[in-house]
């Protein structure tokens, strides 16, 4: 099974086979409603004038600085992605 394979079965017996405790032991699927408001995204992001937006692919490349840089994982044990804020 590759991964994309093991996420949906991961997803269907989480969502239709497992029990959860604070849904009074039903499964999600079983209690879900759609909403009945369409989905109208997201507003912008406004973030304080200190703030650098940038973005960090899953191969590691960093976008959105003054010169695109990329970060090598090979070198880091734990090479999971990760998220970090930082104040300039």
């Amino acid at each position: 099974m590759d991964s994309s394979e093991c996420e949906i079965k991961f997803i269907e017996v989480f969502n239709k086979e497992r029990p959860h405790e604070a849904l009074d032991m039903q499964c999600p699927a079983d209690v879900y409603q759609a909403s009945t408001r369409p989905y109208q995204g997201l507003p912008d992001i406004d973030y304080p004038f200190h703030d650098r937006t940038i973005v960090v692919t899953h191969c590691g490349h960093l976008s959105g600085q003054e010169k695109d840089q990329f970060q090598d994982r090979k070198n880091h044990a734990d090479s999971a992605p990760k998220s970090i804020a930082c104040q300039v």
